[in-house]
């Protein structure tokens, strides 16, 4: 639906009195400032001088000059940021900190946008960081902390490509310091870049390595566009309009004669463009004041100057754009939750339920930074499925498993997901359970629960289980580390409801329905209330790992949580109040399967036939 850009009929335009008042105070201010209206231009903007003074860096001169500048009011204002723009561009001091806002040149003020601008932000304010972006320029003494932060945003806004995606085998080798990448099409927007080589002659690879590790991302494989070149140099380039400008900030920043990156590219390229090969990339890689290596990749459309692009025409008028890089490493995918992933090296939940819950539970894991998975689970996904599952239309028909496995690693594609159908067998579950570090069960199958907890308690691996009642708008989790906690037969089998301690849940209306073709019964729940019941488990899972994986650590002695997603003011307590209630449940003495914290497991088939006749019964 597009957005109206005029004034909706019949709505009235409301505008609070403040707002009103500082725009009035932002305009007066740069009137005092000698500031005029302008009327040339279609937006609201403020034209007027700016006097600066400086040193020079090598003789230490005072030297003062008057810059004119353009200070646009965007509709929003003052809740979007003013826009700075220099008018006078014949005395514009060269400077990295200049942006493309609206398709014209700007002076990056580092005070504007999300970074630090506020509505309250007054005009004398925005005049003052001018003042010391043209000292800044002048004097070329940009602090570290000042740098731009994406050198793309200062090259002009070109065509479709925005993201250039580099992966495990990024970047080049650090000796080298020219040579070719491969370059594969994801779609109009996305390019991967790959297999960086030496020497700018050489053919890089056929397929980059990131490719493999990025399967799950849908690449063209029959559309490639074919490969750029990269130069590692000796400091930040400038921001360059032309292709003949790129190569002359190209040879300086290499420290190289000028021509030089132009002649070494007579090897690569030909002096008429070959159709699909329009299009020529260049990485460009430099190190911070911190010895931190940024990567900037830039491209050229070559398309109006084909049959001679090295003429001095085309080098003249040829537009350089910028692309966003856009590291997919693995570390890269988990830096936004790298303080959960950091120490789960190695570690492997397997589920067995992969529904509303455990389809979830899989997709959050992975995110955490959990590095294996397995998942187990025999149905299939239905329509009814949708409005719970982590999967959508697309894997209806196929099992849950291999649906959820593919969503995992859509978002997190260096998870090693293992799906597995559902089993009885005991040998099955041993050899599953034997290679997981934490057990999770979300089937809501009590029998198969008590029988995932004998084989859990005979392999010493920690079992959690997880349960949705009343509509999900009660949730129960269960914490079992074998002769520390009570098991899920020390449960059942003692604690409900003949102790009168133990806190059942409240009988009520599930919602049962029997849906077409189904053949069990299904029963009513949001997905709100289901997805508050998993991040209990997901944290359960991640409390269990994180004491799995520290040396002498303290292991929290809660393990049963009660979810009360919504109340019943007539039920006892905790479930006549709403939020997350922790208790402590020890292992019952008299438990015939883990036989308390001192007590040995009964043998794994003999349960597995108990659990067999009662599934069967």
């Amino acid at each position: 639906m597009p957005v109206p850009t005029e004034p909706v009929a019949g709505v009235p335009t409301v505008e609070a009195p403040w707002t009103v008042a500082w725009r009035a105070e932002f305009r007066d201010m740069l009137i005092v400032a000698g500031f005029t209206r302008s009327a040339t231009v279609d937006v609201e903007r403020w034209d007027g001088p700016v006097e600066v003074a400086w040193e020079e860096p090598t003789t230490g001169n005072r030297q003062s000059t008057t810059h004119q500048i353009g200070v646009e009011l965007p509709e929003s204002f003052p809740f979007a940021a003013p826009i700075a723009r220099p008018t006078d561009l014949s005395t514009l001091p060269g400077s990295p900190h200049l942006m493309q806002a609206g398709g014209d040149l700007a002076l990056c003020l580092r005070v504007d946008g999300q970074n630090g601008w506020r509505p309250w932000t007054r005009a004398d304010a925005v005049l003052a960081r001018v003042d010391a972006w043209y000292r800044h320029a002048h004097q070329d003494d940009w602090s570290i902390e000042q740098r731009p932060p994406d050198l793309h945003l200062f090259f002009a806004p070109g065509g479709p490509v925005h993201l250039m995606i580099t992966g495990e085998d990024w970047p080049p080798p650090p000796d080298a310091t020219a040579g070719r990448f491969g370059l594969w099409r994801k779609n109009d927007h996305a390019l991967l870049a790959g297999s960086p080589t030496p020497g700018i002659g050489v053919m890089p690879a056929e397929e980059p390595a990131a490719r493999e590790r990025l399967s799950f991302a849908s690449w063209d494989t029959k559309a490639t566009n074919g490969t750029g070149y990269w130069f590692r140099l000796k400091h930040q380039p400038r921001p360059a309009k032309t292709l003949g400008k790129l190569f002359v900030r190209i040879d300086v920043a290499r420290g190289l004669a000028p021509g030089s990156t132009m002649q070494e590219l007579r090897a690569g390229e030909a002096d008429k463009v070959a159709p699909g090969r329009e299009r020529l990339f260049f990485a460009l890689g430099y190190t911070d004041g911190h010895d931190e290596e940024h990567w900037l990749f830039v491209y050229a459309d070559r398309s109006a100057f084909r049959r001679n692009w090295r003429s001095a025409e085309s080098l003249q008028t040829t537009k350089v754009h910028g692309a966003s890089s856009a590291p997919a490493t693995r570390d890269a995918l988990l830096r936004r939750t790298g303080h959960t992933a950091r120490g789960l090296d190695g570690a492997r939940v397997a589920i067995f339920g992969v529904g509303a819950l455990g389809s979830v539970l899989a997709v959050w894991l992975a995110k955490a930074g959990v590095p294996a998975l397995t998942l187990v689970d025999g149905d299939r996904l239905r329509p009814g499925n949708l409005v719970r599952h982590a999967a959508g239309l697309f894997w209806i028909g196929h099992r849950k498993t291999v649906a959820t496995a593919y969503v995992v690693n859509e978002h997190v594609p260096d998870c090693a997901v293992e799906p597995y159908p559902a089993t009885w067998d005991a040998d099955y579950l041993r050899h599953i359970i034997d290679e997981a570090t934490v057990v999770v069960d979300t089937t809501a199958v009590p029998a198969f629960s008590l029988l995932l907890n004998d084989v859990c308690v005979a392999l010493g691996k920690p079992l959690i289980t997880a349960a949705a009642f009343r509509r999900a708008q009660i949730g129960r989790v269960r914490i079992v580390r074998p002769g520390k906690d009570a098991c899920v037969m020390c449960y059942e089998g003692g604690y409900t409801p003949s102790d009168s301690t133990y806190p059942a849940v409240p009988l009520g209306d599930e919602g049962t329905f029997f849906e077409t073709g189904c053949g069990v019964p299904t029963v009513e729940a949001t997905a709100i209330d289901a997805d508050a019941i998993t991040n209990v488990v997901a944290r359960s899972v991640l409390l269990v790992l994180r004491e799995q994986k520290t040396t002498n650590a303290a292991v929290d002695s809660r393990n049963h949580a009660l979810i009360v997603n919504v109340a019943t003011p007539d039920g006892p307590a905790p479930f006549d109040q709403d939020g997350l209630h922790w208790t402590r449940w020890a292992p019952r003495a008299d438990c015939v399967a883990c036989g308390g914290a001192a007590g040995s497991p009964i043998p794994v088939s003999e349960v597995i036939s108990d659990a067999d006749a009662e599934a069967n019964a």
